[in-house]
C-alpha cells in the first residue's frame, strides 16, 4: 500500500490480520514516504471512520505470477472492486505482463473503472 494523500492526525487507517494468528489484529496509520508490504495469507481492511476534513488516497500494488493453475486461488484474494473477479481477464493480462524485460505495459483504465461510477458522479 502506497499512501498518496493523507489526513493529518487521523486515527488508525488500516487493520491487518495474518492467518497464522487470527486473534491478533494490527492497527496502522499511514505515513508519508512509507509504503506497507505484506505477503500471502494476510487480510487487510480500511478502518470505519469519518474524517472531519479531507480524505486519504492509497495505491495498492499486487505482484503475482498468474497461470491457469493458480488463477482461481488469486481470484479468492481480490478484495477491491477493480479488477473484476474474472479469470479470463487476469489470464489475458498475464499474456502481456505489466513489467517485463525493462518494459512497462500497464493496462489503460477509464476514470469510471479506476474510481468507481458512484465516486466519479460526485
Amino acid at each position: 500500500m502506497i499512501p498518496l494523500i493523507l489526513v493529518p492526525d487521523s486515527s488508525p487507517d488500516l487493520f491487518v490480520k495474518c492467518y497464522e494468528n487470527t486473534n491478533v489484529i494490527h492497527s496502522l496509520s499511514y505515513k508519508s514516504n512509507v509504503s506497507l508490504i505484506w505477503g500471502p495469507l494476510t487480510d487487510h481492511s480500511t478502518g470505519i471512520f469519518s474524517y472531519s476534513s479531507g480524505y486519504h488516497v492509497c495505491m495498492s500494488v499486487t505482484v503475482a505470477c498468474i497461470t491457469p493453475g493458480n488463477v482461481k486461488r488469486l481470484l479468492l484474494d481480490i478484495s477491491q472492486q477493480y479488477p473484476p473477479r474474472k479469470s479470463s481477464l487476469l489470464l489475458e493480462w498475464a499474456k502481456s505482463p505489466h513489467f517485463c524485460n525493462g518494459q512497462c505495459n500497464l493496462p489503460r483504465l477509464s476514470h469510471e473503472a479506476l474510481l468507481g461510477s458512484e465516486w466519479l458522479k460526485q
